[in-house]
This record gives C-alpha cells, structure tokens and sequence, in this order.
C-alpha cells in the first residue's frame, strides 16, 4: 500500500518574542543535501509546495532573511555562514508535521545592525610631465568580509596545525609548503601571481584539495625567512612561556587553543606566508558595486549586533579590452581591515598599468580629441620628425614614430607592438544634425626601413559596439548587473560607405533607447587594431 503524502508545513515559533522582528527564511533540503525549496516563514508558518510522508525523508532549515542569502545551496555554508536552525522535525497523531519553538540563543545571531561603507578609488597618472591622482569611474569594487580564527580553526587539517610551531621555533629553517593550487571558484584571491588557496565555493571544505592523494606528494621544501615584522613577533611569542609550552607539546588541541588566544601575535607571522591564507583567512563576498565618475563608492552591509564590527577586504576589477579584468588584488591577510568602523573613508590605490583614466569634466564644443595611442602615450609624446638621439646599444638610430612613454620626457626609444590603436573622446557639442557619423582611414607612408612607400587610403571597417551596464532586481530580490551592447558600425548612410555612429550622451538616447534601470556606458569600445573611447569625458 502506497504511504500517503502530506504537504510540508507547520508553525514556526520563538520560545521567546525577540524585540526586534526578525524576517526568516525557510530552507528544504533532501537526506542527500540537495536543496529543494525555499520558502519565507509568513504570519508564524512555513509551507512548501514539495510533499512527503516522514520527516526522515528531509530537512529544514531557517535563517534570516538578510543580503547575499539568496543563492546559497549548502545546508552546512547556512549553518557556517548565516547561523541556520536545524530543528528536529516531528510527525503529529493526526500525520502533520511539527517543530518545538525556536530558542532564543538565536537572537544574538539573528540581530543585524547597518553598517555604512565607503570609499575611493585612484590611479597616479602623468599628466603633462606631472603626477595626479584621479578617481576611477565605472569600475567593480568586490566588498568582502574576512572570518575570525575562531569560526575556521576545527576545519583547518591537523598537519597544517603541526607546522604551526616549527615556523615558529625555527623561522629560519625550511618548512613544508603545500603546492599552490588556483582557485576556479567565484571569488578570486588576492594574488598577484597563482593563487595558493584550496578551492573553496562559499564555505570552508572540511577536506581540502591538498589533502588528496595527488597532492600529498606534491608537498615540498622551501627555504623561507620570515620578514622583520614577523621575526618581532616570534620573538613576542618566544617570551610567553604561556604560549610557548602549548606549541611544544605538539598536541593539536592545544595548539588550536593558543593560535585562537593570541591570534593577533600569530597574525603578522600568518600574514607573510601566502600557503596559510586559505586555512586562517577565508573570505565571503558581500556586495559589488560601482564607482561613481570621481571614483567614489558607498553602500551598506550588515553585521551581527552581538558579534565583532566586520573585517573587510576590497579587491577590484575593470574593463580592460572589453573584459572585466582583476586590477587590484593584494595579499588579502596583510590587506584586511580589521573592524572597519563604520562609515570610514577606505582608499583604495590602483597601479595596473592597462587601467586608463577615464573620468573628467566634459569636453566642450564641437571637437574630436585623439587623446592617446595606446594607455597611455599621447601624440605630443611621439618622434613626429626623422630626428636621431642618443646611442642605442652604440647604434644611431631615426627616432620618428617612436614615444618617450616610460623614459625622460625627450628620449624617444620606446616602439609600439602590434596592435595600434586609439583613444578619442567626442565633445559634449557632438553628435549634432550635421555631424552624427565618423570613419576611420589609414595608409602606409614609409617601410620598414623608413624608405618613402605610397599606398592608397584603407577604410577601417570591422565591427565595433559600445556597451553600457545597467541594474536590476533578480528573482531573489538581490540588485545584480549586467551589460548589453550597441552596434555602432559600420554601416552605410546614404553615399557614405563605413560610417561609424557617434554615441549619445547616454543609453538612454535615440537612437540606442536604453530601457533598463539605471544604464552607464563603459567606457570603451573596440574596433581592430584601433580602440575608441566615445565617452564625452576627459581622459588619458
């Protein structure tokens, strides 16, 4: 006989009223750990759609309804991350389900407070033979926050713990060092290099990667010496006989206990060494968002009432060649701000030299404005004459078409590789009824010896589009980005063959017709060989 199938739904209770209302979120999950359905907790009761005939065939989980919840599908990241309740479901005399209320220990979880973010983000350019700071626009700032050792420690594997102190009694000896492994996952490390961390999704694998068998006999031996800040800190440590005597007795428990106790006088030894990041300093992504044109941003997030003011970590992205490339990732241990207070100024320096200025006030009139070739060389910085300079390797050589860019304003010695291309920027003045189009022609005047040559003027004509990024609110009510694109050319218009349009303003201007919330242009777009910034700012 089939058993029969009810509806999963009761009420869902506190032992006690919390004072402040607190909105949950219901989590179904198969025996398996998949998840099933969610469901919000309305006017004390929860209901799901999914039907069963016995509480051992699910499980049920709630949390509160706050940011970056949506999305998650692990039953044990809810736990780690959100403090989830797990309660032991029950089957009534009647068939209907049952839970008991929910403690109250939960409302110290469960109670968040607003917490105000800001910052800013910079680039050193030359402009003019002159450095200045300008403000970033339109770029992605990645707002993380850092976990305390006390949440990762039981997680973190028992021959990590062994080396604990053997760095710290012989900081000069080698030490094993787990192979790096890169890590695919959502949220990129802060590594200039190869990333050294397991591969973590959203929460902290009780088996890391490293453990495999594969990996065990990739564990080497490297000669590593600790940095001065590090070294006072192991003589800090060296002078604790409280903490020295637990390191000592090689036991795993009581090496957790005094790594947690003293966490900040083990953090500047942590921090140096790049292999213990995955295990000490596991971060989640709280929000993305986008600067204004000065570089600015500012957004919310929110923390535990009961527990410590968050530990941030930024890292940052821009459009680099059409593609939104990482240009700003320090080591994330010694690049944490430890309990960000609230509303404070965070400034955040870039230096990758594919990053380009591209905010400023408006162009006026009606001009076209070549601004530079490359990132970064203007034309005033390129050999315009057959003009020789200094030796090169004790050959003269002709200067022309050659930049001083990366050299003393003058020495004309720098080439450009293979793909040209250029940065222009339209005025406010344009387009206008007489001037809505743009073509791009080139020909060959010398060879490669600088001998005359004579050639006939080519159109450029590959396609090129202009995309623009816009918000809007997803299915789990959360703001998300995304970009669409606009074709510009080429095209013909009338007698013109090849033309280019000149973008509006904004999106939102015909002929483009924007529909969607809140769209920006990016700042480029791309033409083969020759890059173009129609942005009516001013850049460099």
């Amino acid at each position: 006989m089939k058993t029969r199938q009810s509806k999963i739904a009761f009420p869902v209770k506190f032992e006690s009223k919390p004072d402040t209302p607190i909105q949950l979120k219901a989590f179904l999950f198969s025996r398996r750990g998949k998840l099933l359905e969610t469901a919000s907790v309305t006017n004390d009761q929860v209901a799901f759609k999914t039907q069963a005939a016995s509480p051992q065939e699910f499980r049920v989980l709630f949390a509160p309804s706050r940011e970056g919840i949506d999305g998650i599908e692990s039953a044990d990241e809810l736990i780690e991350r959100f403090k989830a309740y797990e309660p032991v479901i029950n089957l009534t005399a009647k068939g209907n389900f049952e839970i008991l209320p929910i403690p109250g220990y939960y409302f110290k979880w469960w109670i968040f407070r607003r917490c105000r973010v800001r910052g800013r983000v910079t680039k050193k350019f030359k402009i003019h033979d002159l450095w200045e700071d300008k403000g970033l626009c339109r770029v992605r700032v990645h707002i993380c926050e850092v976990d305390r050792i006390r949440l990762l420690l039981e997680r973190i594997p028992d021959r990590i713990i062994k080396i604990i102190p053997d760095i710290i009694f012989n900081p000069e000896l080698p030490f094993p060092i787990p192979d790096p492994e890169p890590d695919p996952g959502p949220f990129p490390g802060p590594f200039p290099g190869p990333d050294p961390r397991p591969n973590f999704s959203g929460s902290f694998r009780s088996k890391s990667i490293l453990e495999s068998p594969e990996r065990r006999s990739s564990i080497g031996m490297e000669k590593r010496s600790l940095s001065g800040e590090a070294m006072a800190s192991v003589k800090t440590i060296m002078a604790k006989e409280e903490i020295t005597s637990m390191l000592m007795t090689k036991d795993i428990g009581a090496i957790k206990n005094v790594i947690s106790n003293y966490f900040d006088i083990f953090h500047p030894i942590f921090c140096h060494i790049s292999w213990l990041w995955p295990y000490f300093y596991r971060c989640d992504e709280l929000k993305v968002v986008y600067t204004d044109n000065d570089g600015n941003f500012e957004t919310d997030i929110y923390y535990n009432i009961f527990g410590d003011h968050p530990d941030l970590y930024f890292w940052v992205e821009a459009l680099v060649n059409g593609v939104w490339t990482t240009v700003y990732k320090p080591g994330r241990a010694c690049n944490t701000y430890w309990n960000y207070v609230c509303g404070s100024f965070v400034n955040i320096r870039v230096t990758d030299p594919r990053v380009v200025w591209e905010c400023g006030e408006v162009l006026p009139g009606q001009i076209v404005w070549v601004k530079t070739i490359g990132h970064g060389t203007s034309v005033a910085h390129i050999q315009q004459d057959n003009s020789t300079g200094n030796l090169i390797q004790g050959v003269s050589m002709n200067r022309i078409g050659l930049s001083d860019k990366f050299e003393s304003v003058g020495n004309f010695r720098r080439p450009f590789g293979k793909n040209l291309y250029f940065i222009v920027q339209f005025s406010s003045g344009l387009p206008t009824n007489g001037y809505k189009y743009y073509r791009w022609s080139y020909r060959k005047t010398r060879n490669a010896d600088l001998s005359p040559a004579s050639g006939s003027w080519k159109v450029v004509n590959n396609p090129i589009y202009k995309s623009y990024t816009y918000e809007y609110i997803g299915g789990d009510g959360n703001l998300h980005f995304d970009a669409k694109a606009f074709k510009l050319g080429p095209g013909d218009v009338g007698s013109g063959k090849d033309l280019y349009l000149i973008p509006p303003d904004s999106p939102y201007e015909s002929p483009v017709n924007a529909v969607e919330s809140n769209a920006h242009w990016d700042q480029e777009h791309y033409q083969r060989f020759i890059r173009f910034n129609t942005r009516r700012r001013r850049t460099l």
